[in-house]
């Protein structure tokens, strides 16, 4: 169940049904059902036996760089299958990345293609729609990270790269992105040990 303020979602995912195709069905969940509120909307879906990433990682005992490393090829693929869509999904997150449940070792998705799914396009942009869109519209520039690397100038596409980065941060250190700039690069302010 996704609870949210508008049924945009509901717009978002009939979308990426339709720029998508074939590739929607295996990479992205379609809600079954979805009931508009005064005060918001609802979503529902069946048949969902998924874990998030999130769920993966505290349970199972692997390799954090493995599963970084492997899990982050399948959501470069996936991040590029929207945006080629023009779709920007703006709040990317381990929570929301589902594996499916057989997966608990996550080493097994180097021979899937399409290892998780994605859910909660309560953020996402259609570009088709906004194109004088701006950083400033998506959660994660509302972040102290997001604040520091997004300028008004930037492409509201950086923001879901923005969001990969702080899921691969998250996956090996189990903490939210830190980072700071030092004269024209940005550095992790924690030392990191290996």
């Amino acid at each position: 169940v996704d609870v949210t303020p508008l049924p945009w979602q509901l717009y978002i995912t009939q979308q990426l049904k339709k720029r998508l195709g074939e590739a929607f069905r295996t990479n992205c969940f379609e809600p079954s059902d979805c009931y508009v509120f005064q005060d918001g909307s609802v979503a529902l879906y069946r048949d969902v036996c998924f874990l998030s990433v999130l769920d993966v990682l505290q349970v199972t005992e692997i390799s954090a760089e493995k599963a970084a490393v492997l899990l982050v090829y399948h959501l470069l693929d996936l991040v590029e299958k929207l945006h080629s869509a023009e779709i920007v999904h703006g709040d990317l997150r381990p929570e929301i990345l589902l594996l499916d449940i057989g997966l608990f070792c996550i080493c097994s998705c180097i021979e899937l293609n399409n290892c998780f799914k994605l859910t909660d396009f309560s953020h996402s942009m259609d570009m088709q729609l906004c194109q004088t869109l701006t950083t400033k519209a998506f959660p994660t520039a509302h972040t102290k990270f997001g604040q520091q690397v997004l300028s008004p100038q930037a492409s509201p596409y950086q923001v879901d790269l923005l969001g990969i980065a702080n899921v691969v941060h998250w996956m090996i250190f189990k903490k939210s992105l830190h980072i700071q700039q030092h004269d024209s690069s940005w550095k992790i302010t924690e030392e990191v040990p290996r």
